[in-house]
C-alpha cells in the first residue's frame, strides 16, 4: 500500500529504494545507456548534423585555448568576431562535462557526456518515481520513458545539447523533495543538479524543472498545511542560483540587448501531437509531422508507443489520487506543446514571461510533459501484480527498436585536419546554413584552421564589429602605413611590437571590443578606446610593445558566489546530518 496524501514515503523509497536496489538501479542505468546510446560511439571522428557543429566548435575553441595556448577559456576569437566564453549562455567550459572534452576531444567527449546523461536521466527518474510512491516496476517504466522516448534521440541526433539537461530534472526534483524535510541537504542536491543543468546550457529545461517543482511544493504545502515544502523549494531555488553564479553572473551582464528574436507563432494540430507520440518512422531528415509546421521531427517527435499509453491508463487506475496531480501537469505541458491557439493558450501565456518571450518550437514541451506522465504511470503500475513486471520489458523493447535507429545516420560529416594558419577573420555564408538539415555549418572546421567566423550562428545575437580583413593584418595602426609585428597570439591575449612612431596613433585589433579587455603599453595599463566597436588603444611616439588581454570582468565575482554557496550549503548539510 502506498502512503496516503499526507504521509511522506519512507526514507528508503525517498532515496530510491534500499541500498541493493540503488546499486542495481545504477547498473541498469549503465546498461540502458550503453544499449540505447551505442550509436553515439559509432563514427567517433565524424561531425553530426544540425547543431552538433555549433556545440563542437565551442568545445574545440575552449579545449584549444587551454591545451594549446595554456589559457583558461576566457575569450573565443573564433566566434562572431570574438565572444566572452563565460557570458555565452550555451558555453560549457565551466561544466564538469568539459573534462570529457579535454580527455577525449570535442567530438567524442560531447558524445560521452550524452551517454552519461542517459544514465543519469534513467536513474534519476527511477529514484524520483520511488520517492513519490511508485513500486519497483513502475519506477523502471518511468525511467525507460523519460530517458528512452524518441524525442531524446531526435535531440541527440540534431545536436540539441542544450535540451539534454532535461535528463537532469529528476535529480532537481529529488533535491526539492528532500528540502521539504531537510532544507540544507535537499537544497545542496537540488542546487547541484540545477547548476549542472545551467552550466550545460539547459536554460529552458531548468525553467521547466522549477515550474514542476514549484507546483509540487505548493500542493505539498496545502496537503501538509505547512509552509515547509514551499520554504524548501525557495532554498533549492536559491542554492541553484548561487551555485550557477560562476556563469550566471556573466550571462546576466551580457544577455540584455542580445536576445534573439522570437520565431513566428506556430499552431500544432492535436492530431500532429498524437502522431508525435505514436507514429513510427520519425527521423532527422524526414518531412515535418504535419503540413505547414515550421520544424521537422527533431522539434516535435517524442515516440512513446502504445505500451506506454496502456501503462499510463493502468497506473492512473491503480493509484488515481497519486497519479492525478502528475497527470494534470502532463496535460498542462502537453497543451503548451500545441503552440499558439489564441491569446489564452498556455504557449501564448508563456511567451509573455521574461526570457520565455523568445521561446520557440513548442514541441519541446513534450519532454517535461512525458516526465510528468511517466510519474503518473509509475505510481500505480505495481498494483497490477505480475503484469506490472511485463510492462517495462515490453516498453524497453519497443523504444529500443525505434529510438537508437534515429541516430544511425546522425554523424555523416568528415572533419578534415587543415594546417593552422595565422589567425584571420573570414566571412563565409555557409555558416548561416545550420538550421537546414541538408547542409551544415563549417564552424568547427574553421576553428581547426584558426579562422574567425563572422557570418556566425549564435542564439545570443552578438554585435559583430570585426571585419574580414584578409590579406591585410588583423592588428594594425589606423592611418599609419608601417606594419606592426605580431610577437605572440593566443585566445584573449595578443602581443605586438610597434614601429617607430612620429605622432600619436590608434592601434586596432580586429576583434569585438567587450568588457574585460585591457591594454598594457610598455608595462603600463592603459584604457581601451574602441574603434568602431573593435578593440583599440591610443599609442604615443616612443611606445614599443602593446599587449591586449581579456579577462571576463564578472567571472571572478560569480566564481566567488558559487564557491561560497557550496561551502555554506555543505557545512549546513554536514551539521544537520550529524
Amino acid at each position: 500500500m502506498s502512503p496516503g496524501p499526507h504521509t511522506a514515503p519512507d526514507s528508503a523509497a525517498t532515496d530510491g529504494g534500499s541500498r541493493p536496489e540503488r546499486w542495481t538501479g545504477w547498473l541498469l542505468a549503465v546498461v540502458f545507456a550503453l544499449l540505447f546510446g551505442l550509436p553515439l560511439l559509432f563514427n567517433p571522428d565524424r561531425l553530426g548534423l544540425g547543431d552538433w557543429d555549433y556545440f563542437t566548435s565551442w568545445s574545440l575553441a575552449e579545449r584549444t585555448s587551454l591545451l594549446q595556448y595554456g589559457r583558461w577559456p576566457s575569450w573565443s576569437p573564433w566566434h562572431c568576431g570574438g565572444m566572452d566564453v563565460a557570458a555565452n549562455v550555451q558555453g560549457r567550459a565551466f561544466s564538469p562535462s568539459f573534462l570529457l572534452v579535454l580527455l577525449a576531444g570535442p567530438v567524442l567527449g560531447n558524445r560521452l557526456w550524452c551517454l552519461l546523461a542517459l544514465a543519469l536521466g534513467f536513474e534519476g527518474t527511477r529514484r524520483l518515481a520511488r520517492a513519490i510512491g511508485a513500486g519497483r516496476f513502475g519506477a523502471l517504466l518511468a525511467a525507460i520513458v523519460v530517458a528512452g522516448n524518441g524525442g531524446v534521440f531526435l535531440k541527440l541526433g540534431a545536436g540539441h545539447l542544450g535540451e539534454i539537461p532535461l535528463l537532469l530534472v529528476p535529480w532537481l526534483l529529488l533535491g526539492v523533495r528532500r528540502a521539504w524535510d531537510a532544507p540544507a541537504r535537499g537544497a545542496l542536491g537540488a542546487g547541484l543538479a540545477g547548476a549542472l543543468s545551467w552550466l550545460e546550457g539547459g536554460v529552458y529545461p531548468l525553467i521547466w524543472g522549477f515550474l514542476i517543482a514549484g507546483g509540487w511544493s505548493l500542493v505539498a504545502s496545502a496537503s501538509r498545511r505547512s509552509l515547509r515544502p514551499l520554504l524548501g523549494f525557495l532554498a533549492a531555488s536559491g542554492a541553484t542560483v548561487g551555485l550557477s553564479a560562476v556563469t550566471l553572473w556573466p550571462v546576466l551582464g551580457y544577455l540584455p540587448g542580445h536576445l534573439r528574436s522570437a520565431s513566428a507563432p506556430e499552431s500544432v494540430p492535436a492530431l500532429a501531437l498524437v502522431q508525435a507520440l505514436l507514429a513510427r518512422g520519425q527521423s532527422l531528415t524526414g518531412p515535418a509531422p504535419w503540413p505547414d509546421l515550421p520544424w521537422r521531427w527533431h522539434e516535435y517527435g517524442a515516440y512513446v508507443g502504445p505500451v506506454f499509453v496502456a501503462a499510463l491508463l493502468a497506473g492512473g487506475v491503480g493509484a488515481p489520487r497519486r497519479a492525478l496531480p502528475w497527470l494534470l501537469a502532463a496535460l498542462g505541458f502537453g497543451a503548451a506543446a500545441l503552440g499558439d491557439h489564441g491569446p489564452a493558450s498556455p504557449w501564448t501565456l508563456l511567451n509573455r514571461l521574461p526570457i520565455l518571450e523568445v521561446l520557440r518550437a513548442s514541441g519541446r514541451l513534450l519532454q517535461p510533459a512525458l516526465l510528468c506522465a511517466a510519474l503518473a504511470a509509475g505510481v500505480g503500475l505495481d498494483r497490477w501484480g505480475r503484469w506490472a513486471a511485463l510492462a517495462p520489458v515490453l516498453l524497453a523493447l519497443d523504444l529500443w527498436w525505434t529510438g537508437p535507429a534515429m541516430l544511425a545516420d546522425a554523424f555523416p560529416i568528415s572533419l578534415e585536419a587543415p594546417s593552422r594558419t595565422p589567425f584571420v577573420q573570414v566571412l563565409d555564408p555557409r555558416h548561416r546554413e545550420t538550421l537546414v538539415r541538408a547542409h551544415y555549418t563549417t564552424m568547427t572546421q574553421d576553428v581547426l584552421a584558426n579562422r574567425g567566423i563572422l557570418a556566425c550562428y549564435e542564439p545570443a545575437r552578438p554585435r559583430i564589429a570585426a571585419e574580414p580583413r584578409h590579406p591585410r593584418p588583423e592588428v594594425f595602426l589606423e592611418g599609419v602605413p608601417e606594419p606592426v609585428s605580431l610577437l605572440s597570439w593566443a585566445p584573449g591575449r595578443v602581443e605586438v611590437g610597434l614601429p617607430d612612431l612620429e605622432r600619436d596613433a590608434v592601434l586596432v585589433m580586429n576583434e569585438n571590443a567587450a568588457p574585460g579587455w585591457r591594454a598594457v603599453v610598455d608595462g603600463a595599463a592603459q584604457a581601451i578606446r574602441p574603434d568602431r566597436g573593435r578593440v583599440a588603444v591610443q599609442v604615443t611616439p616612443g611606445a614599443s610593445r602593446v599587449t591586449f588581454v581579456h579577462r571576463s570582468p564578472r567571472l571572478g565575482p560569480g566564481l566567488g558566489i558559487s564557491l561560497g554557496t557550496f561551502l555554506l550549503l555543505a557545512a549546513l548539510a554536514w551539521r544537520t546530518r550529524r
